[in-house]
């Protein structure tokens, strides 16, 4: 409410001061604290609550903002996306896409690398040898690819979660 009154926001600064005559009827600003024109725009307040039986029948509920990024940050580290989505944000559909499509590249590349492994040790042939192991190489390449797509993909959307939910 000071803030909002400093900057020439007085009804903005009106209802911060309601909120906290909702509050605490009894509040009183200490002598010096704030300066003659904010404690004269308190005090008007403060008067209208006590006169009015429709303000003083109010809740003060809506003051109350919760911070969800905890929850949002949870939910994002159980599935990337879900904490965007769960805040409103459509990007949750992208990490949740992202992330799954270098899940699923990851578990191919894996199960390629693992049988092309296992393919270059039954070879006997020297030109074989060398071929087979020139594919599991290649596999073995793209499946530290695609595990480090998924850990950056899983870091970016708990970044994302973290500095953008409020």
């Amino acid at each position: 409410a000071l803030a909002q009154a400093s900057l020439g926001q007085e009804a903005e600064a009106r209802g911060a001061m309601a909120s906290l005559v909702l509050i605490n009827p009894n509040f009183q600003f200490q002598p010096g604290e704030v300066s003659p024109k904010i404690q004269d725009v308190f005090n008007e307040v403060r008067g209208e609550y006590i006169r009015s039986p429709a303000l003083s029948s109010k809740q003060a509920a809506y003051l109350i903002k919760t911070d969800r990024r905890a929850e949002l940050i949870l939910k994002s580290i159980t599935f990337p996306g879900w904490g965007q989505l769960a805040a409103g944000r459509q990007r949750g559909y992208f990490w949740a896409a992202a992330f799954s499509a270098t899940v699923i590249g990851s578990g191919i590349a894996a199960y390629m690398t693992q049988q092309a492994h296992a393919d270059y040790l039954k070879a006997y042939d020297p030109a074989t040898i060398q071929d087979r192991y020139n594919t599991y190489n290649r596999w073995y390449h793209w499946r530290n690819s695609f595990l480090t797509l998924t850990l950056m993909t899983y870091t970016g959307n708990l970044l994302d979660v973290s500095f953008s939910s409020h």
